[in-house]
């Protein structure tokens, strides 16, 4: 995947947190879920797992396992909190 559709993910995810137990978590409005899976990962959601249904969008857990068949640096795209 190349830099600027890194870029654009990053701006379609609403919120992210990293969480212990979940890994990377990320929550995703329903108006940008297209363009997220479809456009940019090229994958279905209905096949994947880890997607839960919300109120306004998506919440996916273990989001890095996603984003590790596209780079090696989630963490530079998703830093932690450093609490």
């Amino acid at each position: 995947m190349n830099f600027k559709k890194l870029k654009l993910l990053t701006e379609l995810i609403d919120q992210y947190e990293w969480q212990m137990g979940h890994g990377l978590a990320v929550w995703i409005e329903y108006s940008n879920c297209t363009t997220v899976f479809d456009k940019i990962l090229e994958i279905d959601t209905e096949r994947f797992p880890n997607c839960l249904a919300e109120r306004t969008g998506i919440y996916i857990d273990h989001f890095e396992d996603i984003l590790s068949f596209y780079t090696n640096d989630i963490e530079k795209l998703f830093p932690k909190d450093e609490d």
